[in-house]
């Protein structure tokens, strides 16, 4: 539920589901003593009012494949949104070409209509509503050249961008792309000039892909060494049992 992005409850919602999917396969291990309808699906959809044409929308093909295989996954550079990422990227290109914030009048961020419907956080006021606000994200790449990720967990955020975020505003004038792609434009109005820069597919996108080493260095910022090397081992494996995987969560 994306309004809550910028609160507590944004990463709770994460770990309630991935507690749950836990559950599910310790239940699938009952061994029968754990009773359930299987037409669970049916089931739920009448729960949410969904009717029988709703489900017979869906077609034999629903969910082949699910959005893990295809497209596949997007994985963050830094805690921030990964709708972000696209702007990011371009504020730090802005960045390498000369474009700091000082010399900026104003910066406009250019985006397909609901591009940035998850950044929802123009104005924020905490750390971690700015983890959902690209003028945020922009503002720190052009003022320091990077983003600082401690400044997302922060009570409050910089008094001064506070006064700067007015030169940044956004548009929604890009064409419509597939779920691959996410254009970000980020014209930035200089004393010099206009210096624009377009990226479409960042880095930890499906087509830009995080390296494996890359990924290896975020997992150990969150798992200890050994578990990290046998989750590695696992994934490598041509075939795995989910009793491997369950190790792994114990």
């Amino acid at each position: 539920m994306s309004f809550q992005n910028g609160t507590d409850a944004k990463p709770l919602q994460a770990g309630l589901a991935a507690r749950n999917a836990v559950t599910a396969f310790i239940l699938s291990q009952s061994r029968g003593s754990f009773t359930a309808n299987e037409d669970s699906l049916q089931f739920w959809g009448a729960t949410l009012g969904f009717n029988e044409t709703s489900f017979s929308l869906l077609g034999n093909d629903w969910y082949q494949p699910g959005q893990i295989n295809k497209p596949g996954l997007w994985f963050k550079v830094h805690p921030f949104c990964s709708a972000a990422l696209s702007g990011y990227e371009a504020a730090k290109m802005l960045w390498n070409k000369g474009v700091r914030w000082s010399d900026c009048v104003q910066v406009v961020v250019h985006y397909p209509p609901n591009g940035d419907r998850a950044l929802n956080q123009q104005w924020p006021q905490t750390g971690q509503e700015s983890k959902f606000s690209i003028e945020f994200i922009i503002w720190q790449v052009l003022k320091f050249g990077d983003v600082k990720d401690a400044d997302f967990t922060a009570r409050f955020v910089d008094s001064q961008f506070k006064i700067d975020v007015a030169k940044i505003v956004r548009k929604h004038d890009l064409a419509i792309t597939s779920a691959t792609k996410r254009p970000t434009l980020v014209e930035t109005v200089t004393r010099r000039g206009i210096v624009k820069q377009l990226v479409v597919m960042p880095l930890g996108s499906p087509n830009r892909p995080l390296s494996s080493e890359k990924l290896q260095e975020k997992l150990l910022m969150v798992l200890p060494k050994e578990k990290v090397a046998a989750l590695v081992d696992l994934i490598v494996k041509k075939e795995a049992v989910l009793q491997e995987i369950y190790w792994l969560i114990q």
